[in-house]
């Protein structure tokens, strides 16, 4: 989610000053470069739809009742924390990232304070360090995804498998094309609704012929404490794809759209969480595991297509 909000920035950053000038709602004079209705929808529901959102039966079975709630309080919060970010940014024409949205806080927090200038360096530097951080573990978690699935469909040895994981995800993070990018996007929805449907598909399939007894018994909490911190933070990944809201706010060429593509992409998330949760979890329980697709025989035709569309998902998660 990061690396988006990275190449956005730099690929519209000269189109910065003629933004400017605008009123938020009216569309931008050179809205031939930016981003239609359609394409930022595509985008924010692409890195918002990734494999947090599958594996949430698995944080349900471990977790109980409580990821339900955690699921629904976050999610609120960062609907509410989504919108205001396009207030802020259709009020101030020179905030264009977190970054910016930091160094402006602290400058009204501070505005007379000696060192304000350091302070606010040092928010906007702790900010993106922050940032450089969570897109090292995004891509490291989507490359192991990958090379996993890569795995299961017995692509030669561990060290071919990274090869062709690396040459296969290195180009997409370097396209900085925004029409190019939602086009990329379009393929990882479908591939993100090609593996809800086998899901699907499979629990219904196993509560229709009983092949596995019905799980009811949610608890309230994690079992083990050990367990806090993974499950909940699985939960919180639910909504990482957060990060590229500022750039899908510059990049649209009709601003007033940026609260409709908040809103669907949101009302998506508790959709296919709400459903996944309903029959992956009643249906297989305990067999779950972290990998989405991990309940399906990864030697039938399903499961080997279930792992060429996880493996297209984190190719196209970028």
């Amino acid at each position: 989610a990061g690396s988006s909000s990275d190449r956005y920035t730099a690929a519209t950053s000269t189109d910065s000053d003629s933004d400017d000038s605008q009123t938020p709602s009216n569309r931008s004079k050179d809205g031939a470069d930016k981003l239609t209705f359609r394409q930022a929808l595509l985008t924010s529901l692409n890195y918002n739809l990734g494999l947090a959102v599958l594996c949430f039966p698995y944080q349900i079975q471990r977790t109980g009742w409580s990821a339900v709630a955690s699921l629904v309080v976050v999610c609120l919060v960062c609907w509410f924390t989504a919108q205001m970010i396009g207030r802020i940014m259709n009020q101030f024409a020179d905030i264009h990232s977190y970054a910016d949205i930091a160094a402006h806080a602290v400058s009204c927090a501070f505005p007379d304070h000696e060192r304000h200038l350091t302070i606010t360096r040092l928010a906007s530097t702790s900010l993106r360090a922050f940032q450089i951080i969570e897109l090292f573990f995004y891509i490291v978690y989507n490359l192991a995804t990958v090379r996993q699935g890569l795995g299961m469909l017995g692509a030669g040895p561990v060290h071919v498998q990274w090869i062709i994981t690396f040459v296969t995800v290195a180009p997409i993070i370097f396209i900085r094309n925004l029409a190019f990018l939602s086009r990329i996007s379009l393929f990882g929805i479908i591939s993100f609704s090609g593996i809800v449907f086998i899901m699907v598909a499979a629990s219904a399939h196993s509560l229709a012929t009983h092949s596995h007894e019905p799980y009811t018994e949610w608890g309230l909490l994690p079992e083990e404490f050990k367990e806090w911190a993974s499950s909940y933070g699985a939960i919180l990944l639910l909504f990482a794809g957060h990060a590229v809201y500022p750039s899908i706010h510059q990049n649209l060429a009709d601003k007033a759209n940026y609260s409709r593509v908040v809103n669907w992409t949101f009302a998506g998330i508790l959709m296919f969480a709400a459903v996944l949760s309903a029959l992956c979890t009643v249906a297989y329980g305990p067999d779950l595991v972290e990998l989405p697709t991990g309940f399906i025989d990864p030697k039938s035709a399903m499961g080997l297509f279930a792992q060429v569309l996880i493996i297209a998902k984190g190719v196209t998660a970028y």
